[in-house]
């Protein structure tokens, strides 16, 4: 990616709409990989999936090299990203699942 020309893009803010996802699960086939988001109900045993992201295999492993670049800097930036042990059952804590 070192020797790729930076282009300028033109991203319309009001456009933009974020949503929140403490759930992810990967999936693929022969012809690429599929993300789906989503946030857990209270209940814990429900998920709602908010977005679907598909991409070919080539866009996913340059997603996959931005995303570990990004964590980097953030980390050399703000400090070391801690991943919080998996709460106890029952006690009502939400935790962030990503499922392979």
């Amino acid at each position: 990616m070192a020797d790729q020309k930076k282009v300028k893009i033109n991203i319309q803010p009001d456009k933009m709409e974020a949503k929140y996802s403490d759930f992810a699960i990967v999936g693929k086939n022969p012809l690429g990989f599929h993300l789906d988001f989503g946030q857990r109900m209270p209940s814990g045993n429900q998920v709602n999936i908010v977005s679907r992201i598909a991409m070919s295999p080539q866009h996913a492993k340059l997603l996959l090299e931005v995303l570990k670049n990004n964590v980097e800097q953030y980390e050399r930036e703000f400090g070391e990203i801690s991943i919080p042990k998996r709460p106890v059952e029952g006690k009502g804590e939400r935790v962030i699942h990503f499922v392979k």
